[in-house]
Parts: structure tokens; sequence; C-alpha cells
């Protein structure tokens, strides 16, 4: 339940950053859109192999450049590239976390079965 609860605030707290940073650099555009629905569906992808995997939430093997991104940091970029205004984001994000939930439910269910 903890790891869940850890995912969740970083898929928010990444959306909320990545998404302000967007603001400042360029209009929305829809390339970039294209480009977010992408990752936040590898994003997604990720979240099963992490679950299936039963990986923790820092399980980086290979860290010579610093990077410890799991499948949250990724679908918080995407949803954040995805969103057109903060309201949208905050949908978005919503949505993200309810397929966390059921993601995580689903896999558990399947392991016990």
């Amino acid at each position: 339940m903890k790891l869940l609860i850890l995912k969740g605030l970083t898929v928010v707290g990444v959306g909320l950053v990545a998404f302000a940073a967007k603001l400042q650099l360029v209009e929305p555009v829809f390339f970039i859109q294209i480009v977010g629905a992408v990752i936040s569906l590898l994003g997604i992808f990720y979240w099963v192999l992490e679950l299936r995997s039963n990986l923790p939430y820092f399980y980086g093997h290979s860290q010579s450049a610093g990077s410890n991104a799991n499948a949250s940091v990724v679908v918080g970029i995407g949803l954040a590239l995805v969103a057109n205004s903060w309201f949208n984001l905050v949908g978005y994000l919503i949505l993200a976390l309810l397929i966390l939930v059921l993601l995580q439910r689903v896999v558990k269910q399947k392991k016990i079965a």
C-alpha cells in the first residue's frame, strides 16, 4: 500500500512540475500531445511490468548517470505533455491514479490465482 501511495504521489508531482515547465517553453502543439500520449501509454505498460515483476520503487541497477526514473515518472511527464490546461492535467492525473489502483488489483488477483 505504501508503494502504491508513493507511486501516486510521484505521478502527481512529476505531472505538475513538467506541466509548469511546458507552459514556460512552448504553446500547446498537437505533435507534443501525440508524443505525450505515446509516452503515457508506454509508462502504463511499464507499470504493468513493474507490478508483475514485483519491483521496488527504486530498482535501477546501472545508475551511473544518476537517473532512477520509474514508470510513475514516465506517466507523469507524458500526461503533462498531453494536457492543455491545469484543469485537464488534474483530470488526467486522477485518471492515471485510478488506472494505477486498477492495475495493482488486477495484477495482485492474477498472482493469487
